[in-house]
């Protein structure tokens, strides 16, 4: 959606609201994606924003988290292609080479926030239990490498891309479009 649809449909919305006659009733999965691309909008305009060394320009923080240096949230590679925040999208597995490579990733404050597994009972997260929190860090990137996923891993001591299965819950750090 545009911000003039968005405009639109809100007038009409609240024209059908107040009683009009004239108005249908909006269909409800229309009013879900205009409320979604509003949540989003107001989002990103709060968004803090990181210029690394090597002119790439991040999030301040990772996805879910409240303050920069917090864990954020964890998310099944499938759920991290989802996000949807205006103007930032998932970082490619050379956008994170390139920040190994030139020293950018020191500057991006990423927390050492583990990972967690897929509970398949619950079909939720399992982030009580927290593997490697405060060691390791793991974020997924867009590139997809045969049935796994090319992700940045970090310890204390050093950087490098692996390919990790989807499911794991591995944190969010998105670089602007």
């Amino acid at each position: 959606m545009t911000k003039k649809e968005v405009i639109d449909f809100l007038i009409t919305y609240n024209k059908w609201r107040r009683g009009s006659d004239i108005m249908p009733q909006p269909h409800p999965t229309l009013i879900g994606e205009t409320i979604d691309w509003v949540i989003d909008y107001l989002r990103s305009e709060e968004i803090g924003v990181i210029k690394s060394p090597s002119g790439q320009v991040w999030m301040d923080r990772n996805v879910g988290a409240k303050e920069v240096g917090d864990n954020g949230d964890y998310f099944s590679h499938d759920e991290a292609l989802k996000i949807i925040i205006r103007g930032f999208r998932l970082p490619t597995a050379e956008e994170w080479k390139r920040e190994i490579d030139t020293g950018g990733l020191e500057s991006l404050n990423l927390p050492l926030a583990g990972h967690c597994n897929f509970d398949t009972r619950s079909l939720f997260f399992d982030t009580k239990s927290l593997y490697y929190a405060g060691s390791r860090g793991h974020y997924w990137s867009s590139s997809v490498s045969g049935r796994d996923v090319r992700s940045l891993h970090f310890i204390n001591s050093g950087y490098a891309l692996g390919s990790y299965s989807r499911m794991y819950g591995f944190s969010v750090r998105l670089i602007k479009d």
